[in-house]
């Protein structure tokens, strides 16, 4: 009867050390699956929060860039209309002393956010009052691109310590923001 007793105590150890095992076992898989749902909803809280970040780099991209093209379309021209961009030009050059046989607009070109008008100016100045000219457009509190210049020498030169007479074409670009 000892020996059935033995038996019996080990047989009912190793039932309870299965039983353990079994609900180790399944209270692993449970841990396991909460503990995946658990991570997958962290992971899309940190998508979430990374995905608010960029939103917020781009949103103060956007506001500084707006702010900036105020800037500009201040300094744009308030007009598309050429002739008047042409009288403003016409005007600088008579303060130059640059004499403006002819300023031909060309076809305007616009743009999803501006229009630019390009001009073809031709006419006739010493080199520093075409310098002093180019300054002024280059200053002008409206944009003027100046896409190309070509200049030369009107006449012979007579006397070497004159300033030349220089004839002159340009071709500039006002940009018009909209």
């Amino acid at each position: 009867m000892v020996d059935l007793n033995l038996n019996l105590d080990g047989i009912f150890k190793k039932r309870e050390n299965i039983v353990m095992v079994a609900v180790i076992g399944v209270s692993l898989l449970l841990g396991n699956s909460l503990y995946k749902s658990q991570m997958s909803a962290f992971v899309r809280i940190q998508e979430s929060v990374r995905l608010e970040k960029e939103k917020a780099d781009l949103y103060g991209r956007i506001v500084a860039l707006h702010e900036k093209l105020k800037s500009v379309k201040r300094r744009s021209w308030d007009t598309i209309d050429s002739q008047v961009i042409i009288e403003q030009i016409f005007g600088m050059g008579l303060e130059m002393s640059v004499k403006i046989k002819d300023i031909s607009p060309g076809n305007r070109q616009e743009e999803s956010y501006f229009v630019v008008v390009p001009l073809t100016i031709a006419g006739e100045a010493t080199f520093m009052n075409l310098t002093k000219f180019l300054r002024m457009l280059e200053t002008f509190p409206m944009f003027i691109r100046v896409k190309s210049i070509t200049a030369s020498p009107l006449g012979e030169v007579v006397d070497p310590f004159a300033e030349p007479t220089l004839g002159f074409s340009l071709v500039l670009e006002a940009p018009y923001f909209k």
